[in-house]
């Protein structure tokens, strides 16, 4: 039997509740964490990853049992029909592994869930400020900080130069170096600010609470991204590719963004289409 769309946030809900608690365990010991190189120096994964992942993914299959999993350290497992019609759990167990290690608090357990394209549910979990931000289609975007609940909306009053708006950089030196010239140098140079957050999930998560005025990346898989742009886009935000397309999460392969309330989205799009 097929689950509802608000079962489905509700697994995922739990699910990341019980990932940011293995977080929470590692963090007072993260000075004693082996850092496990992927790719480059700053690409790894440790303990906490690991063990954060295993809890999330023993409870999506306990609860989800026939659907496919697209998590960052383990990879794809399990399966559910056609491809259009696949439900597919995108799980990053720790978004912002080099703002955890440091001892900083904007990581997160991002867990989004999709049938192909179409995203239904996502959850963006804090374990460290202890807050939980939640959308399903058609919903709306939630806050929970303890027992407080909010509906969220974007920031809709910021042009370019007003504009405070968070990116991150790839892990390989020569993929930053492009980034700088053709995305932080010009977001700096014409809007407010340009913070570097270290956590895609933690950093859209801010632009559908109004606290940035938009988010932007030139490459994004969507373990990182699926519940991030389903909650900013439920809280009132644009999402496109830096051509304007759509995001396309079903292929698994990285993508640009761009998240911003439909105004400076426009903005933004314009700036770096000119510096490309």
């Amino acid at each position: 039997m097929e689950l509802s769309e608000g079962k489905l946030l509700e697994v995922a809900r739990r699910a990341a509740l019980l990932g940011g608690k293995e977080l929470l365990k590692w963090h007072s010991r993260r000075n004693r964490l082996q850092l496990e190189q992927k790719t480059v120096p700053s690409d790894f994964v440790t303990a906490a990853d690991k063990a954060s992942e295993k809890a999330i993914l023993a409870h999506l299959r306990a609860n989800l049992p026939h659907v496919e999993i697209n998590a960052e350290e383990s990879g794809v497992s399990g399966s559910s029909g056609t491809e259009k019609r696949k439900l597919t759990v995108d799980v990053d167990a720790l978004d912002g592994s080099m703002a955890f290690v440091h001892g900083q608090h904007h990581y997160s357990v991002s867990i989004g869930v999709r049938k192909g394209n179409k995203l239904i549910a996502g959850v963006v979990y804090n374990p460290g400020l202890k807050q939980m931000l939640f959308a399903r289609r058609g919903s709306g975007a939630w806050l929970v900080t303890g027992k407080k609940k909010v509906r969220i909306r974007v920031r809709s009053g910021n042009n370019l130069q007003g504009a405070f708006i968070g990116t991150d950089f790839n892990y390989d030196p020569g993929a930053r170096k492009v980034e700088h010239r053709e995305v932080y140098g010009p977001l700096l140079v014409n809007a407010r600010y340009a913070p570097v957050m270290g956590s895609s999930a933690y950093g859209l998560g801010q632009v559908a609470c109004g606290n940035f005025s938009a988010y932007v990346h030139r490459g994004l898989k969507p373990h990182d991204s699926a519940a991030g742009l389903l909650i900013a886009s439920e809280a009132g935000a644009k999402a496109t590719t830096f051509e304007g397309g759509k995001i396309d999460l079903a292929s698994r392969r990285n993508s640009s963004l761009i998240v911003a309330h439909p105004r400076l989205h426009r903005e933004i799009m314009h700036l770096l289409r000119a510096k490309r």
